[in-house]
């Protein structure tokens, strides 16, 4: 009997196969893939470590393969449902905040996108089935609106099915979505007007700030109230109701009513998406945007993209971005730059955003292109880095310790021993894990829910914060940032992310030891991302740091101690006066 057969694998149902269905779900519906991350490190043999070195057994490294051969399979499909995806970019903003159930098909009524939701509706109507992802429809209202859309008879105003209503009141919908080369494909969608008015329109009544009138008139609206019916519920001519709807229009940037409606259907979630100027406040609404694109080529040949805030004369801080971020992840507003006279340089790490790289970058590669950004810039700076950036800020340390002043970290990401996993999230302790006993099945693994566009996994990521991080993102402005950040931490997809975390958790060609810098680390005694027991051995093998622990603060402490720690890091005298007002804990 061979090793696939004692596993179960030929034999249905079983805990293997379970988990081989696992991999295929999660790469035609990616947000899955947490739960496939639990299965994957539930079912790897644990690894043993001697020393510096990882032992697999041949009944590890056989299993391993099998996973990763089922896991390409998946994600082949995985690209294929992107690419089919594709063809719905100009709308993929829209379509994928909706928080109603919708589907869109093609003119051969071939599914092209369904919603998260759409099964609470498709599974309950005797008109609309799908069949080997076909649209079955038997209904002639839908018919009909299906075709004049087809046709090119549709006058691209919303097409409201008055004999489609549920016996829960929902309204079913069927709108055009013309693209740019010319093909019109059908979105249907359901919703309930009476569940969403009132949310909805007070948000967009808030976002474009509407009078008083404009936000009645809205909610009438909503109602599908014609224009007869809007001038004699207020007492007017159908005349001035236009004229009101038109000021509406301007105010919210809409062209038709079924534009506007469109926007009220979308919910609050996706406002401040739409409204892209409320993202600009937490930069200098002047900031000269080339500073934000900047590249410096590298020895390979390759750029390294890199960003600069505050003013150009003020003192020069590189920071190294944390996992998910690039070179837009700032931790607190640019005008706090200009206050504290701090020139914030920003790199995108390889294979992030402006900074191209072949997959399995080295350490090397790193320290190479960081020398090249070092020599164009011509300055002796600062260097920090925080979280994952902080490794890199190591390296760099060692490397070109002639070119800094000084290094700081904050929560920075070490080699965690398995004996504090349990003090880590359970998420993260998963992807360590996986990390540890098979880099090949986890880069995988990431590199499927990559498809799931930056804000779901920022969203799944924040509902995992500590409340004191989670708070941080109620900020729409710190949101928006965010969301930037990782959108171009994802531009090659997970590539980086995956190399980052297979980097940090095997064998460091470089030993922190030989960091000669004066070196500050600034740990938070609550992070569940790095424990602080690792942190405190890894300031141990500093020669020169001094650990700084945090009461109470977590993995983000930079955007709440920004501040502090650079007076910290630029004042040397008043730091025992923030020390004392911050009620931190020192150690040598």
């Amino acid at each position: 009997m061979n090793f696939i057969e004692q596993q179960g694998l030929q034999t249905r149902p079983s805990h293997a196969w379970r988990l081989i269905d696992l991999i295929y779900e999660t790469g035609q519906t990616p947000s899955k893939w947490p739960l496939l991350l639990e299965a994957l490190t539930n079912t790897l043999p644990e690894s043993t470590t001697n020393g510096t070195h990882t032992k697999h057994t041949m009944q590890q490294e056989t299993l391993n393969h099998v996973l990763a051969t089922h896991l390409q399979h998946a994600l082949a499909l995985n690209r294929f449902i992107g690419e089919q995806e594709g063809v719905l970019k100009s709308a993929e903003p829209l379509l994928a905040t909706l928080t109603f159930p919708l589907l869109v098909i093609d003119s051969n009524y071939n599914l092209v996108y369904v919603g998260d939701h759409y099964s609470q509706i498709v599974h309950g109507s005797e008109y609309l089935k799908l069949a080997d992802n076909t649209l079955l429809v038997n209904h002639p209202s839908y018919q009909n609106s299906f075709a004049q859309i087809f046709d090119g008879s549709s006058n691209v105003e919303l097409l409201q099915l008055e004999q489609a209503e549920d016996t829960e009141g929902n309204r079913i919908c069927v709108l055009p979505l013309p693209l740019s080369n010319n093909q019109t494909l059908a979105l249907m969608a359901w919703f309930n007007p009476g569940q969403r008015s009132d949310a909805s329109c007070g948000a967009l009544a808030s976002t474009y700030e509407l009078t008083p009138a404009e936000t009645e008139l809205l909610y009438s609206l909503v109602d599908d109230l014609s224009y007869a019916e809007l001038a004699s519920e207020r007492n007017v001519t159908e005349n001035t109701v236009r004229t009101q709807i038109k000021q509406i229009f301007a105010k919210t940037q809409c062209h038709s009513r079924a534009e506007l409606m469109q926007k009220v259907l979308c919910g609050p979630g996706l406002l401040n998406t739409l409204v892209s100027w409320q993202s600009d406040h937490f930069f200098e609404t002047d900031l000269d945007q080339a500073r934000l694109n900047q590249t410096v080529t590298t020895p390979n040949g390759n750029p390294l993209g890199f960003a600069e805030y505050g003013p150009k004369d003020g003192f020069p801080i590189i920071l190294i971005h944390n996992i998910s971020g690039s070179r837009l992840q700032i931790p607190v507003p640019e005008a706090r730059f200009y206050e504290q006279g701090i020139r914030l340089i920003m790199p995108d790490r390889l294979g992030v955003g402006l900074s191209k790289a072949h997959a399995h970058f080295t350490i090397e590669d790193w320290t190479d292109a960081f020398g090249a950004l070092l020599e164009h810039l011509d300055v002796q700076p600062l260097l920090m880095g925080t979280s994952m950036g902080g490794f890199y800020a190591m390296a760099a340390a060692e490397r070109f310790p002639q070119h800094f002043s000084e290094l700081c970290l904050v929560s920075p990401m070490t080699i965690s021993p398995p004996e504090f996993d349990h003090l880590l999230k359970d998420d993260f302790k998963a992807l360590i894990s996986l990390f540890r006993d098979a880099p090949n099945v986890a880069e995988l693994t990431l590199e499927i829910a990559a498809r799931d566009g930056p804000a779901r996994p920022l969203d799944y990521h924040i509902m995992g914060l500590p409340e004191a991080d989670q708070a941080l993102f109620k900020d729409q402005q710190f949101y928006q940032m965010s969301l930037a950040a990782m959108t171009e931490n994802r531009r090659y997809g997970s590539m980086a992310m995956a190399r980052d975390l297979a980097l940090l958790t095997h064998t460091w060609p470089f030993e922190p030891g030989d960091i000669k810098l004066p070196t500050t680390i600034w740990h938070g005694v609550n992070d569940l991302i790095s424990p602080l027991p690792a942190v405190e051995d890894l300031a141990s093998s500093l020669p020169n740091a001094t650990l700084y622990r945090v009461p109470h603060e977590t993995h983000m402490m930079i955007n709440r101690h920004w501040s502090t720690i650079i007076a910290c890091l630029l004042r040397k005298d008043i730091a025992r006066a923030a020390l004392s007002t911050t009620q931190l804990l020192q150690t040598d």
